[in-house]
């Protein structure tokens, strides 16, 4: 790519203010950044200010979300991060070359996206776009609704997960995609476990390998299980050790998959 048509892509990007935008020149200096890298960095961020220092501030201070960064960094640079963190305070040549090692190494990992989370609880995507001559961008898109959904999404597993029945969900090919912990338990116990993304006839056929379900039950649960067009309910005898009789929902959803209660 051209100067000219990185100049470009930069006056661009630097117009859209649905992302945060923040360019760096080749020696790794604030050159220019949007009005909404402005609010996202609470306007900590200045013309001028080395990609170093503000990686160091993230170890040391916390500042520009790097407690939240770290929390999602690859494998690699969570290592670098780690060795960062074992620098004592006051060692500042050892931490100044700590921080060009782990900048070059998230360059070398450009395109790869980061999650991080500003002061006023936003967060955010962040990756970094490098040109030829070393200059580079860090471009911020807001995903904190999705943060939230994931959040909310968590919190309803985590409730399912309270609850003393087995409750399992299946796609519409039949592959469990949810199993919360008393079902996960109860097979467990069994010795079949719930592997997520196995298909009811794949685990119901390990079951009667296993001689928890015989014969002729899989071939009833089998033919059964195509008939349901709106809900059916079965009993079923957990053999030892669970030693349980159940009384098992199986309702269809509007997707196509069911839901097991």
């Amino acid at each position: 790519m051209n100067l000219q048509s990185e100049s470009l892509i930069c006056q661009n990007l630097l117009a859209n203010e649905g992302v945060g935008i923040i360019i760096w020149d080749k020696n790794k200096r604030l050159a220019q950044l949007n009005g909404k890298a402005r609010d996202i960095t609470s306007n900590k961020f200045h013309i001028g200010n080395s990609w170093y220092d503000v990686i160091i501030s993230q170890l040391r201070e916390n500042e520009f979300a790097g407690d939240s960064m770290k929390r999602k960094l690859t494998p690699d640079l969570k290592r670098l991060w780690e060795e960062g963190e074992r620098i004592k305070l006051n060692n500042i040549e050892e931490t100044k070359n700590w921080a060009k090692e782990y900048g070059e190494a998230r360059l070398a990992q450009a395109g790869v996206p980061l999650e991080h989370q500003n002061s006023l609880g936003e967060w955010f995507n962040v990756f970094d776009l490098k040109f030829n001559d070393g200059s580079f961008i860090t471009i911020l898109t807001d995903i904190t609704s999705f943060k939230e959904r994931e959040r909310k999404d968590g919190e309803f597993r985590d409730a399912i997960n309270e609850i003393p029945y087995n409750i399992d969900l299946w796609d519409k090919d039949d592959r469990l995609i949810f199993a919360n912990k008393n079902s996960k338990e109860t097979m467990s116990k069994l010795g079949n476990s719930r592997e997520i993304g196995k298909t009811f006839r794949e685990l119901t056929t390990s079951a009667c390998e296993k001689g928890i379900i015989d014969s002729n039950e899989l071939a009833y649960f089998l033919e059964q299980r195509q008939k349901i067009e709106d809900q059916k309910v079965f009993e079923y005898n957990f053999p030892e050790p669970v030693n349980k009789t159940n009384l098992i929902i199986d309702k269809r959803l509007r997707n196509g998959g069911l839901i097991s209660i």
